[in-house]
């Protein structure tokens, strides 16, 4: 086994363009469950990870592959390391992982260790989180307003009290205005 190239990793994460990226990631690497578990409950701060964690597994299906593409991964004999997005510790240590070749062929590569603890010749730095494509000017934006002031009216609290015509009109302002002034945050 030789130092693994970034050629041999974008060919082994296949085509970016594929809708499914947790998919793709399982694709790629054998992330075991435990690894997981270990991460969120030792390593990294409290966050609700979802069911069977998979909010984190999306995360991380997310970010590595960006950092394979943007060349942001370290190598040694026989693994390779990113950082494991942008999570940390409680005390703001970047987290990192190291993968290496699978000895059972699919996926190509596996988990060995996601830890803020790694043992790596040189520790990879976190990908660029890319810009989310442009909003047009004058682009129609439709609200899901039932989901916002009904399902989730705890979020809009302060509107409880208000007709819902005047809700959604709040509501339908609020993304108005911040598209306006590019306050909106992409979501990935």
């Amino acid at each position: 086994m030789g130092i693994t190239t970034q050629e041999e990793l974008l060919r082994d994460l296949g085509p970016g363009d594929r809708a499914d990226v947790v998919a793709r990631f399982h694709d790629f690497a054998s992330v075991p469950q435990q690894r997981l578990e270990d991460l969120a409950q030792h390593h990294a701060l409290q966050e609700d990870w979802g069911r069977e964690l998979y909010v984190l597994r999306k995360y991380l299906a997310v970010h590595v592959p960006w950092a394979v593409e943007q060349a942001r991964f370290t190598t040694s004999q026989n693994q390779f390391y990113v950082s494991a997005g942008f999570l940390q510790t409680r005390y703001g240590t970047p987290i990192f992982l190291a993968f290496e070749q699978n000895q059972f062929a699919t996926p190509p590569w596996f988990l060995r260790a996601a830890t803020p603890n790694m043992a790596a010749p040189e520790l990879p730095v976190p990908p660029d989180i890319p810009l989310p494509p442009a909003i047009p000017k004058g682009a129609e934006i439709v609200m899901a307003h039932d989901h916002i002031v009904g399902e989730n009216g705890d979020r809009v609290a302060f509107l409880k009290r208000t007709p819902l015509v005047a809700q959604i009109c709040a509501v339908a302002g609020a993304i108005q205005w911040s598209l306006n002034r590019g306050l909106q945050i992409p979501h990935w």
